[in-house]
């Protein structure tokens, strides 16, 4: 505590000695002007801010320095130096022209002082604060507080009708959604949700959340120089709509909002990417930018500042990941922040932040880490269960079965490329082919050039469900993901390559102009430039030449590679969960995984659109429509219905069902008319070119410029090409879940029967001393193995149906002390159990190792 008083006395005379630009000579009239002012006025907002400014200093130094009571001579010292640093601040102001002292600051610095020794005078309060309960219930409490601040400043209401009406403008008059800051306050509304169901006891905590939310909505309706925008209302609206959503479990929970919220300020902070010729001042003063202007809007800013970094913090210290290296990864975060906004158009840098990110980081962790409470613990002494744990071959049960399998995949896959092949063949000579499909192939359609087409056709939908798989395997998707994606689009792009010409590539995704954009354009300012003078214009294209095109490609595609991903990562997550837990299972990874990749989206839509080289791009997508939506956008929610139509299609194909194929062709059959009228909405309506006068429609579907066909015959044309687009990715991706041998359980099955499948797997098991020595001994009395006890003891709790107690669910988040020393024991369990773990530790939200564990310790009490 006292650490925190000596640093409010830094803050104090930093803050009252900024910019130090200090001057030696006092003016005559200055001096006799600040003598004068001790019945001087001065305006609300710097009558707050000095009140705020010494209240923390009188709090906590008594709190830092009172023992048991309070005592009076405690008062009295800290009320003399206090009075004396306000006035020392105001007389060394004298000697800083910028500055204008007043001995009326002092009076108001005094009454803040007086307040904050009212707030610690308690013994109660100052028990409190010195406690742990200090930094496991008031730190969400003044992050909360500091959320707030930055919403409600000044704090003053209104009960002038016209400020409501003002307030309510940009709301109901003239909306503006900006996307950018949508993505921060999501994140940031998300991260206050997360610190209220912290503290709130109730029962019904998502009903009041809703309440606090809009009693805050209706606060800054109320309070002066404040209103309530469309932004602000969509923000927390989709915030509520996804709360529910996220893990139930705390330590996941945290650490993926600390993504979410490291998001949201990227976004915030830098798009969308408007770059200037030349860099700005870069500010390394800490604090100037909040000591320089109106003290009202800085305190809101900083207060905003203050909730980002500190949350982000807390959330890490809560999943038990706050280290050193974490410090430094959010650290060089926000210094990459700093250091891009010092080239982008209505940014200014400066060193603040990342020093305050320093400061917080180190403090938390010397201060919290030892007091917080990190459920996170536990798991991370255990292993995950290695991949045969969760088998992904479970249609077949022996090797001959799977190679069987597989040769009917690959002769499958086989006559789709060839009838894929063959369709091509024919349609490039038909008559009214548009010309661009035309002239799409390397070698005419020959052959060699339709095959290496036809596999990356077949790849997208391949490619996406492995990814799909790789993403919900991984411990890290959020890393693994955006790697992965990359990959299958560097693989899509060399298929393309040997199938159709440089120039098809080219118009769609744009030519290699970075050195000429840095270079000649200055798209990144003087540095830009004179890294290209540096070394050389021709050498930099050597490199760029070849790599640019595979990164446009893969911005242009990454938007369908990454949803089939998504969704493919969504189904090998759940299917084995039944369907009472599959459907909020299948929404919470959906979203989750989305969150994971919405940086990948931005990061495709700033290449593929915003900084495209082609003139397809440029002429053919519509202009930004209301809300910003645009061309882009609804071509955007083609993608999402064509990807959405390929997955239910192959997913109904795994279960061969009359009923649930038909419902799955009709649902692609009505999307349809829906992907006709987004693509009439994503294109322009009219291009004037080469004295010719056409859509974007007619240029994508019709023969060529100068023979246009009718609505209803472009129509049909769009049938088949969705159709064909839908069914080659749902067969692309089936070929793969066959190959893997994905099931899903259906709407009665639970877990295998224990007749049905008799093979062994290794597992590993994190298991505490004391229970290998109980195992050890009832294996030695009942002489038989580890594993045929453990697997006995599974068989029983399957026979009990332990894993639908909601005791024992409970029982699966708790933290036990003696599992701090556990050692990793491989135990041989039949596929049926390990389908059971599996099943109670996706119910549970936790590993399948402690399901195991947690079984075990049932057993053994039952024992006892």
């Amino acid at each position: 505590m006292r650490f925190v008083f000596y640093f409010v006395c830094f803050l104090i005379a930093y803050g009252s000695l900024f910019p130090f630009e200090f001057s030696k000579n006092i003016d005559d009239a200055v001096f006799l002007a600040f003598v004068n002012s001790w019945n001087g006025q001065t305006s609300l907002g710097d009558v707050l801010g000095n009140i705020i400014l010494f209240m923390p200093y009188s709090f906590f130094g008594l709190v830092a320095f009172s023992k048991s009571k309070a005592s009076m001579t405690l008062i009295a010292t800290l009320s003399v130096f206090g009075v004396l640093l306000a006035f020392a601040c105001q007389v060394a102001q004298l000697y800083l022209p910028s500055r204008s002292p007043a001995l009326v600051d002092v009076y108001w610095n005094t009454l803040g002082l007086v307040l904050g020794i009212a707030f610690a005078y308690s013994d109660r309060v100052r028990t409190f604060v010195r406690s742990v309960e200090l930094y496991s219930f008031s730190l969400p409490l003044v992050l909360l507080g500091l959320w707030c601040a930055s919403r409600l400043v000044p704090f003053v209401p209104s009960i002038d009708l016209q400020s409501y009406k003002n307030a309510l403008k940009p709301l109901l008059v003239a909306p503006e959604f900006d996307f950018y800051q949508f993505l921060f306050f999501v994140a940031a509304w998300l991260v206050a949700a997360h610190l209220f169901f912290y503290l709130c006891k109730s029962r019904v905590k998502f009903l009041l959340l809703i309440g606090a939310v809009l009693t805050v909505s209706l606060l800054e309706i109320i309070i002066v120089k404040n209103d309530l925008s469309v932004t602000d209302v969509a923000s927390w609206v989709c915030a509520l709509l996804l709360w529910p959503l996220l893990p139930k479990k705390i330590s996941k929970r945290s650490l993926y909002l600390v993504f979410v919220l490291l998001a949201g300020v990227v976004s915030g902070s830098l798009l969308p990417f408007e770059w200037q010729v030349n860099s700005g001042a870069f500010e390394w003063v800490p604090f100037s930018g909040f000591l320089s202007g109106s003290m009202l809007t800085s305190a809101g800013v900083f207060a905003q500042k203050l909730f980002v970094i500190g949350a982000i913090f807390f959330l890490l210290c809560e999943s038990g990941r706050l280290s050193q290296k974490a410090i430094a990864v959010v650290f060089s975060v926000f210094l990459a922040i700093e250091v891009l906004q010092n080239w982008l158009v209505g940014h200014s840098a400066e060193i603040t932040d990342p020093l305050l990110v320093l400061f917080c980081g180190l403090l938390f962790r010397r201060v919290l880490q030892s007091s917080l409470k990190k459920p996170v613990l536990l798991t991370e002494t255990e292993s995950v269960v290695t991949q045969v744990s969760k088998p992904v071959e479970m249609a077949s049960l022996s090797s001959s079965c799977d190679f069987k399998r597989r040769c009917l995949v690959v002769i499958a896959g086989i006559v789709v490329a060839v009838s894929i092949m063959i369709a091509f063949y024919f349609l490039v000579r038909l008559p009214g082919v548009p010309y661009n499909i035309r002239e799409l192939f390397r070698f005419e359609a020959s052959g060699f050039d339709l095959l290496f087409v036809s596999l990356a056709l077949l790849w997208f939908g391949v490619g996406a469900a492995w990814m799909g798989e790789v993403i919900a395997k991984s411990r890290r998707p959020v890393i693994v993901a955006p790697v992965a994606a990359t990959v299958v689009a560097i693989i899509l792009y060399f298929l393309f390559f040997f199938g159709v010409t440089g120039e098809s590539i080219s118009d769609v995704a744009g030519s290699s102009v970075w050195v000429h954009r840095v270079g000649t354009r200055g798209v990144f300012g003087p540095l830009g430039v004179s890294f290209v003078e540096f070394f050389g214009a021709d050498n930099l294209r050597l490199l760029t030449e070849p790599v640019e095109p595979i990164v446009r490609f893969g911005a242009l595609f990454g938007p369908v590679l990454i949803l089939l991903g998504i969704f493919f990562a969504t189904l090998f997550k759940t299917r084995w969960l039944p369907l009472p837990w599959r459907k909020k299972g299948v929404l919470r990874y959906f979203l989750i995984y989305c969150l994971y990749m919405l940086p990948w989206f931005l990061v495709c839509k700033v290449i593929a659109f915003d900084l495209s080289s082609t003139d397809n791009l440029n002429e053919l997508i519509a202009r930004d429509g209301p809300w910003g939506l645009g061309g882009g956008g609804y071509l955007y929610l083609l993608v999402f219905i064509v990807v959405f139509s390929a997955v239910l299609l192959s997913i109904s194909l795994i279960r061969v069902r009359f009923l649930t194929i038909s419902a799955a062709c009709l649902a692609v059959l009505a999307l349809i008319p829906v992907g006709w009228f987004l693509l009439n909405k994503g294109l322009v309506e009219n291009v004037g070119k080469y004295g010719l006068n056409y859509s974007g429609v007619d240029f994508l579907l019709g023969p060529d410029r100068k023979n246009l066909v009718s609505s209803d015959a472009l129509f049909l044309r769009w049938i088949v090409v969705q159709l064909s687009g839908v069914i080659v990715l749902a067969i692309g991706a089936h070929l793969y879940l066959r190959w893997v041998g994905v099931s899903i359980l259906s709407r009665h099955e639970t877990v295998l029967s224990k007749s049905a499948v008799t093979m062994l797997q290794d597992i590993e098991v994190n298991l505490s001393t004391s229970q290998l020595d109980f195992l050890n001994e009832l294996a030695s009395v009942k002489k038989q193995t580890i594993s045929f006890i453990v697997r006995s003891i599974i068989d029983n709790a399957m026979s009990e149906e332990l894993g639908s107690s909601d005791e024992f669910l409970e029982s699966l988040e708790k933290s036990i002390s003696e599992y701090s020393r556990m050692k990793v024991c491989v135990i041989r369990v039949e596929l049926n159990q390990i389908k059971w773990v599996a099943v109670v530790a996706a119910k549970g939200n936790v590993s399948d190792s402690r399901v195991i564990r947690k079984t075990l310790e049932q057993f053994m009490k039952s024992c006892s």
